[in-house]
């Protein structure tokens, strides 16, 4: 089972609509990617999809966890607002090697889960946003996206945290997060 859990910040909207910087991307920033569980007469299922994207017919959304951009099966990092050409900008450095963390669906419904960390003796290391979309592609995934980078770039597995970012010291970052996605057996 997986499940998002998200902790709220209720100033977060409000520093996010009123950034000036932000303004022109606000229609992006709300129709990010997400990834979705339904529940479909008795089945759970999985996509990823654009918020503003309605429920498939029959199933009714469980939960959601947002983030972004798309990886496949296209990158969409223009389209929702990370990246804008004209002016510049690339709010997540997505062409610069990154610790980067992502999630897929194959064909057969599987999630697939990746951590990319930076190399300690490289702080430089990492995956950039197309490379990491190549990468998921070889992994099996349909459809992927990006959950966030940099030294939010962690996973804790079997009693053990590890940390994707390093800096100029080579050694990891350590930073609180405010959202997890959550794997449980059921």
């Amino acid at each position: 089972m997986l499940s998002g859990q998200i902790a709220a910040d209720p100033q977060a909207n409000d520093r996010l609509v009123n950034n000036p910087t932000l303004k022109p991307y606000l229609s992006q920033i709300f129709n990010r990617t997400e990834f979705r569980r339904y529940l479909c007469g008795q089945t759970l299922r999985y996509d990823i999809t654009l918020h503003k994207k309605s429920s498939p017919a029959g199933c009714q959304l469980v939960d959601a966890i947002g983030a972004g951009p798309g990886l496949l099966p296209a990158l969409t990092s223009v389209q929702e607002g990370f990246v804008d050409h004209s002016q510049g900008r690339d709010a997540l450095g997505s062409k610069q090697p990154n610790a980067r963390t992502a999630l897929g669906i194959t064909d057969d419904g599987d999630i697939i889960l990746v951590m990319v960390a930076q190399k300690p003796s490289a702080s430089a290391s990492g995956m950039s946003l197309p490379a990491l979309a190549d990468f998921m592609k070889t992994l099996g995934a349909q459809k992927a996206m990006n959950l966030d980078g940099g030294s939010s770039s962690s996973m804790y597995y079997n009693g053990q945290t590890f940390y994707g970012k390093v800096n100029s010291e080579g050694n990891f970052v350590k930073r609180p997060v405010k959202s997890v996605l959550l794997v449980q057996e059921n």
